[in-house]
C-alpha cells in the first residue's frame, strides 16, 4: 500500500466538518491521542485509559479496535498508526492555508501541497 497522503486525508476530514453546525475536530484528535495511547498500551489498557474522553462503552470499544487492528496480540502495545494522517494532515493545512493555492491544489488531485510550486 501507498503512503497516506497527509494532504489529501487533511483536506477531506477538513471537508467533512467545515459545514457543520459546530466545526469541531475532536474526532481527528481523538484518533490521534488513540492511536498514541495503542503504541503504549494492551486492548484493555487503551479502552480503559479513552474512558476519561468517551463514555460510551460501545464507541470506546470501535476507537480500540480500530486502533489495534492488524496486531496478533492485543495484550501487547502496539497500533496501525494510519490514523494520525487526519489531523496531521489537517493542522498542516491549517498552519498553511494563508500561503496555499487551493484551487491548483484541488485541480492537480492527490498532490501534497508541498509540491504544488514545484
Amino acid at each position: 500500500l501507498k503512503p497516506a497522503n497527509p494532504t489529501e486525508e487533511g483536506l477531506a476530514s477538513l471537508h467533512s466538518v467545515l459545514f457543520r453546525k459546530q466545526p469541531f475536530l475532536w474526532r481527528a484528535a481523538l484518533l490521534y491521542y488513540t492511536i498514541e495511547r495503542a503504541s503504549r498500551l494492551s486492548f484493555s489498557a487503551l479502552f480503559q485509559d479513552l474512558e476519561q474522553y468517551v463514555q460510551d462503552a460501545g464507541v470506546r470499544w470501535e476507537y480500540c479496535v480500530r486502533a489495534k487492528r492488524g496486531q496478533t496480540d492485543t495484550s501487547q502495545p502496539g497500533c496501525f498508526s494510519k490514523d494520525q494522517v487526519y489531523l496531521d494532515g489537517i493542522l498542516r493545512i491549517l498552519r498553511h492555508r494563508q500561503t496555499i493555492d487551493f484551487p491548483l491544489l484541488a485541480a492537480l488531485g492527490k498532490v501534497s501541497y508541498e509540491d504544488v510550486n514545484r
